[in-house]
């Protein structure tokens, strides 16, 4: 199964999620890309064993600028040892839309508690950071 789609400013790469069932829960982050808006997608990509690099990625969500990708441990799988709780977001970088991603890193304990955040998202000028989480009060503002 396939969710969480996340589109590219420019309309030219589409991120997504890909959920597997079973005795052992996995999923992994893939991108699709076209040549212009009007052109066909092309075949699904996996992000490579840098970005997958644990058994459950989640939720993808990439930045206006195309530079960077968020993401979410997916709470069927464990977490990620450098994590703070259930489900913590974590970012990936590349310096241009043709380069290979970084390593990913959790955003650390501003963002992650103990409990549940996902679904990281920065407005399109940068100023502000969005994301759920089942914190008390519901609410942060960065």
């Amino acid at each position: 199964m396939a969710g969480s789609p996340s589109i590219s400013g420019d309309g030219l790469e589409l991120y997504f999620g890909a959920y597997h069932f079973g005795d052992e829960p996995q999923s992994q982050l893939y991108v699709v890309k076209r040549e212009t808006r009007d052109a066909p997608w092309g075949e699904p990509g996996s992000l490579g064993p840098m970005v997958n690099s644990w058994s459950c990625q989640a939720m993808p969500t990439l930045s206006h600028d195309g530079l960077l990708l968020l993401f979410n441990d997916w709470f069927v799988g464990p977490s990620r040892p450098e994590g703070f709780g259930n489900e913590d977001i974590y970012f990936t970088q590349r310096a241009t839309k043709d380069s290979n991603w970084s390593e990913p890193v959790n955003l650390g304990s501003l963002i992650n508690t103990k409990g549940i955040e996902r679904c990281g998202a920065p407005s399109a000028d940068g100023s502000t950071f969005y994301f759920s989480s089942d914190r008390p009060g519901g609410q942060l503002h960065i």
